[in-house]
């Protein structure tokens, strides 16, 4: 979704605002949080039984606060590897006839990606072994991202045809490839057929979410003036619609307007959408459709508006759900949760995942400050989340409201919460004993999926952040910085532009992202990659442009080659100031071209993830148990089989090992001690499975504890014999 909130015009309750400033001080607070609440809470005595029951886990269920539980269950997504890319941006169809002619300022033409070149890069997929897709909206818009899009019962042009894209999905079905489309369903583009009906109609007017909480009269509607200023605020206007206007990376002025999503008329419009692409041809037969949908921006509650505006999880969402389920009772649906600093598990029911974001950023400062502590604390809010439900995280939330305040009165503070005395205890047992463990006594896992079947995708990056190899610490490449003269308009070198890494620096910078490759795909949820993360593809939010061309360095076009050509896409053309910014350079050794079969490679390494991942069915679906490390720049955590699990219940024993993943953050090595928990620790030296140091060891287990040495951001996945 485009979030640039220096250009997006909206009314301030509309504004998306999702700055890494707040998601820091969140990580920040809940570190401090739970290392309050551990220290403030008695340790079980040596010898004490510990084992982690989860009080109230029973009743404190991870569904929107309990209700329904059972109508709706969650689709089993735990074995999914999951790619994502920007149709646009992907690849380029390799039949000419079938690109859409578009030129430049130069009149040179522009290769967009379509839908014939996403079904020729299906191969590569497979090759890696992906199990499924998302793609970014695939409906009219004029922005490059798809998003702010027209009518969802139509196709994008610059993409191709309506067949083409069927023949995509038929052809990715073939190589066991799902695919998953992203949608917006909050409000339309104002360049669409309905909102321009508006003008005279009354019935479409009704669809709309009024400015002054009334659908405006045919006077109204008729005075061109006032229809221009539809979405815009400022001096001296009188906007219609809620809404939002923008400029897009063409140039062009586009924009949004809300649907008044209190009334049937626009949620019956918005689920018809979703369930065309379920059953294409409406002939019952859904083996030509997609298998579900990402939602964009999902509220539990919007918090504006008359009653949100209607764009609430009851009725709208579960209704939504509902009417795609009678077409496709297998449909899978995952919701970019609005709040980023939430892990979304209020939204489970209507959904039957949300995406890892806290997590994603903890993991992103855990690197950057070489200290695991707010990873941890996100694993503990996201695990927590899935096993209690969303009064979990209200807990964490009001906790670190009370430690920011640093209140002296207890009476007071405690109006203000919203958990029960009981909840309280079994939040901070749960959280001391994931923080500590149990003084030899046996640890529950945590299994990764929460009751009612929803659970979590795992998550590091996508389009609306910057890319993981530029966000990890340490010296990255900048945007390339070009002679002013050397493109049209006299643009300027980036004032951005730093010194150029070492190949030191760049040997680092890959060492850190293949250890947090490794975590993504060693964490309990299914990973998704976003397209380019996996040849480590730089970029950063360029912030000055002025339109939504600020997001284009992470979402360059993706590298096949090492050179510019087809079939990569260069659709950033039409704004040569984001070429002038790239961050690609050509022969940088961050394309398949020059990473593919090569040993060592980031791509490689990915592959030999998806493989480990796909083929152990402990890290798809096993249990998780975070484990104490000495050191705190090292992460530590145990996979072990989920005895409720019926797949992994019936699996052979070969399948049943348990699994300890360790992890360095920083670029020092480091000697570390871990603390296995009863039952896990037996003796002697464990299988290596991953390793970042060819024919490096697994350390030595004695005494309840591993002991190994990691080199400079190492990893290790470490294979238990089963007991």
């Amino acid at each position: 979704m485009h979030r640039d909130q220096a250009v997006v015009r909206a009314p301030r309750q509309f504004q998306i605002l999702r700055s890494r400033a707040s998601s820091n001080r969140v990580g920040a607070v809940g570190a401090a949080v739970v290392g309050t609440i551990v220290g403030a809470v008695a340790t079980p005595a040596l010898g004490q039984s510990g084992a982690s029951t989860l009080p109230g886990a029973s009743t404190m269920n991870a569904t929107s606060g309990g209700e329904r539980q059972g109508e709706l269950r969650g689709v089993e997504l735990r074995d999914e590897v999951m790619y994502h890319f920007m149709p646009l941006t992907w690849r380029v169809g390799v039949d000419p006839s079938s690109q859409p002619q578009t030129s430049d300022v130069r009149g040179t033409p522009v290769r967009f990606g379509t839908f014939r070149g996403m079904t020729d890069g299906l191969d590569y997929l497979q090759d890696l072994g992906f199990t499924s897709v998302w793609i970014n909206p695939i409906f009219p818009s004029p922005a490059y991202h798809g998003y702010q899009h027209d009518d969802g019962f139509k196709i994008n042009p610059r993409l191709g045809t309506e067949e083409e894209f069927l023949t995509f999905v038929r052809e990715a079905r073939v190589r066991g490839i799902k695919v998953y489309l992203d949608m917006v369903v909050y409000g339309i583009s104002l360049e669409s057929d309905l909102f321009r009906r508006a003008r005279t109609e009354a019935d479409a007017r009704a669809m709309f979410a009024p400015k002054n909480d009334r659908a405006p009269n045919a006077a109204e509607a008729a005075d061109h003036g006032a229809w221009m200023r539809t979405v815009e605020d400022g001096p001296n206007r009188s906007p219609l619609f809620q809404g939002y206007t923008f400029r897009t990376w063409t140039g062009e002025r586009m924009g949004m307007a809300w649907f008044d999503l209190r009334r049937p008329e626009p949620r019956r419009l918005v689920a018809s959408w979703a369930t065309k692409w379920l059953d294409p041809n409406a002939d019952g037969d859904l083996r030509d459709g997609v298998a579900g949908y990402r939602l964009d921006h999902v509220w539990e509650r919007y918090p504006h508006g008359p009653d949100g505006w209607g764009y609430n999880l009851e009725p709208f969402w579960r209704e939504w759900k509902e009417a795609l389920r009678a077409v496709n009772p297998n449909v899978a649906t995952f919701a970019e949760q609005a709040q980023w600093e939430t892990t979304g598990a209020g939204l489970f029911g209507a959904f039957d995942a949300s995406f890892t974001k806290p997590m994603e950023f903890g993991l992103r400062d855990a690197f950057k400050e070489g200290r695991s502590a707010k990873l941890s604390a996100a694993m503990k809010r996201t695990m927590g989340a899935l096993q209690f439900g969303r009064a979990f995280e209200r807990f964490l939330n009001e906790e670190a409201a009370a430690e920011a305040r640093s209140s002296e009165n207890p009476e007071g503070e405690a109006r203000q919460r919203s958990t029960t005395p009981e909840q309280r205890a079994a939040f901070e047992r749960f959280l001391r004993e994931q923080t500590m463990g149990p003084a030899n006594g046996p640890m529950t896992g945590l299994a990764n999926v929460a009751p009612g079947g929803f659970t979590f995708l795992g998550i590091i990056g996508d389009h609306d952040v910057d890319r993981l190899a530029s966000d990890l610490g340490g010296r990255t490449p900048g945007p390339r910085s070009k002679p002013a003269a050397a493109l049209p308009g006299g643009l300027a070198p980036s004032p951005n532009a730093a010194p150029e890494p070492s190949a030191s620096d760049l040997a680092m910078n890959l060492a850190r992202v293949k250890a947090a490759a490794a975590f993504q795909f060693a964490q309990p949820f299914a990973p998704v990659v976003y397209s380019g993360d996996e040849i480590g593809m730089f970029g950063r939010n360029a912030g000055d442009l002025g339109s939504d061309s600020n997001d284009i360095p992470r979402r360059e076009p993706f590298k096949w080659h090492a050179t510019d050509r087809s079939p990569m896409t260069d659709y950033w053309k039409l704004d040569p100031r984001t070429i002038e910014r790239r961050y690609s350079r050509d022969r940088d050794g961050r394309s398949v071209e020059e990473q593919a079969g090569k040993p060592g490679s980031l791509l490689e390494w990915h592959r030999d993830l998806i493989r480990i991942r796909r083929s152990t069915e402990t890290l798809r679906r096993g249990s998780f148990v975070e484990l104490k490390a000495d050191s705190s720049s090292v992460y530590a955590f145990l996979r072990a089989p989920d005895e409720s699990d019926p797949v992994l219940a019936s699996a052979p024993a070969r399948d049943r090992s348990r699994y300890v993943f360790v992890m360095n953050v920083t670029d020092r090595a480091v000697r570390t001690k871990v603390q296995l928990v009863q039952g896990v620790a037996g003796s002697g030296s464990p299988r290596v499975t991953l390793s970042s140091q060819p024919e490096a060891g697994g350390g030595e287990i004695a005494d309840g504890h591993l002991s190994m040495e990691l080199e400079p951001f190492g990893v290790r996945l470490l294979a238990l014999s089963p007991r």
